[in-house]
């Protein structure tokens, strides 16, 4: 058990600063769901006969992400995982539930990818608006002027002068902050690649876990259904705000 929980606890990739719920699973000793804690997680076992599932989540922003544990106990058959398989339901006060959208993996690193390009592009453009800028003073001039018959009217004028140096210098600090929020991008990226789940087999005795991402809508509780080979681990859970 020690070496599940230090799986689970190290592999979970969550970026706390926007959690603003955690999955509470709910025990279910008829169905073989057990609850237990560790270091503030709640995890959830499912026991089959030939599989084994636990889990625990968070919800960030708008998006589910549960941290799920496979592992195939059977002796003599493979079985395939696919994430896209793992269904989180929504359950209304009427007994009524609600698909959520499960995202695809591939899929999900496609849109963080393009919504890291548009925010790093609009950067890049703010910054392109500061070179131009950069380096440059402008100087008012006001005066008197007379004219021959002693009539005299009053004139003010601009000059522009730009520091090449200094506008040099600014150009390039500001490519070295987009350099520098390229890479922190690229890898925060890896990362979220790193966590996820991605289709598998699992041979006899082996196991896998990684992030299963879910579109978050509200409702007052969930079933989670995780299919292994012809069993289907059933749990219910709440989401509790932090």
């Amino acid at each position: 058990m020690k070496n599940l929980i230090s799986l689970l606890l190290f592999s979970l990739f969550i970026a706390s600063c926007s959690t603003t719920s955690y999955v509470s699973p709910k025990k279910d000793t008829k169905n073989g769901v057990g609850k237990f804690l560790s270091e503030g997680k709640e995890i959830a076992l499912s026991v089959e006969d030939s599989s084994t599932v636990a889990f625990f989540g968070e919800r960030e922003n708008k998006e589910i992400t549960l941290f799920v544990f496979f592992k195939n106990e059977s002796q003599e058959q493979y079985i395939n995982v696919f994430p896209e398989d793992v269904k989180v339901y929504g359950i209304e006060s009427d007994g009524s539930t609600k698909q959520l959208h499960t995202y695809n993996p591939k899929r999900y690193l496609k849109k963080m990818r393009n919504q890291q390009n548009l925010a790093l592009a609009l950067s890049a453009f703010g910054k392109a608006m500061e070179d131009m800028d950069a380096g440059t003073s402008t100087t008012t001039t006001y005066g008197t002027a007379y004219g021959s018959d002693g009539t005299s009217y009053n004139y003010y004028g601009n000059s522009t002068t730009t520091d090449e140096s200094e506008k040099r210098a600014a150009q390039a600090e500001n490519q070295r902050q987009l350099n520098k929020q390229a890479r922190q991008a690229e890898l925060y990226r890896n990362s979220v690649k790193e966590g996820l789940l991605m289709k598998t087999t699992l041979f006899p005795g082996s196991y896998i876990a990684g992030n299963i991402i879910f579109k978050h809508k509200s409702f007052s509780k969930y079933r989670l259904e995780v299919p292994v080979g012809d069993e289907i681990h059933e749990v219910y859970f709440e989401l509790i705000k932090i």
